[in-house]
């Protein structure tokens, strides 16, 4: 074995051990930041489903950074996504976006406070302006409640509940007296699904 070759093995273990150090010393505030937020089940196929997953995940992990900035970017996306859906085209100015689905009556009031409270101070964490907070507390406190406003948001009764459905991976959703509405249609939304009363209503079959 040349010197070389000694030289990337040691380096190697030195890696593994490392890793594995901080992995063993940060187990438990991990798994407690885990309950904290605990993420549902991801269906692999639907949209959004990969970073909507890793917002928890970087959370878990202690990047509070990302996961503030990616809880922004993927309520941002699955927002134009919606409207591009429903409206044909969405704006490029998010609040806009929330106003226009809380307007037709797509979401309701709790829905649209919690989205702005996603967005509120997005572009300071985006461009990381000298004026986002830097100690590890505050971060946390904020990652956890714009993830925990973002996980919530799963439960309300309205279009973009069933793209953040999509999201959170929740196959199934009650929706009032509509009754029981399946993900899948929500992957083939069309204008033949016609929200009544602020609800999506499917037609055809499954």
């Amino acid at each position: 074995m040349d010197e070389e070759t000694k030289r990337k093995l040691f380096q190697r273990a030195q890696t593994v051990d490392s890793i594995r150090q901080e992995f063993e010393q940060t187990l438990a505030e991990r798994v407690e930041r885990y309950l904290q937020v605990k993420p549902h089940e991801i269906i692999p196929n639907a949209p959004f489903a990969a970073p909507s997953a890793q917002c928890s995940l970087l959370f878990r992990d202690g990047h509070f950074y990302a996961c503030i900035a990616l809880v922004q970017a993927v309520a941002e996306a699955i927002l134009r996504y919606v409207c591009d859906i429903d409206f044909g085209k969405h704006d490029k100015v998010f609040e806009k976006n929330v106003e226009k689905l809380h307007t037709r009556k797509f979401i309701d009031n709790k829905l649209q406070e919690a989205l702005l409270k996603i967005w509120d101070k997005r572009d300071d964490y985006h461009h990381l302006n000298s004026n986002v907070k830097s100690d590890r507390d505050s971060l946390e406190k904020l990652a956890r409640r714009k993830l925990v406003f973002w996980l919530s948001s799963k439960v309300k009764y309205s279009n973009l509940a069933l793209a953040m459905m999509a999201v959170s991976s929740q196959s199934i959703l009650n929706i009032g007296k509509s009754g029981v509405i399946k993900q899948r249609y929500f992957l083939g939304l069309s204008h033949k699904h016609k929200p009544q009363n602020g609800y999506l209503a499917p037609s055809g079959n499954p």
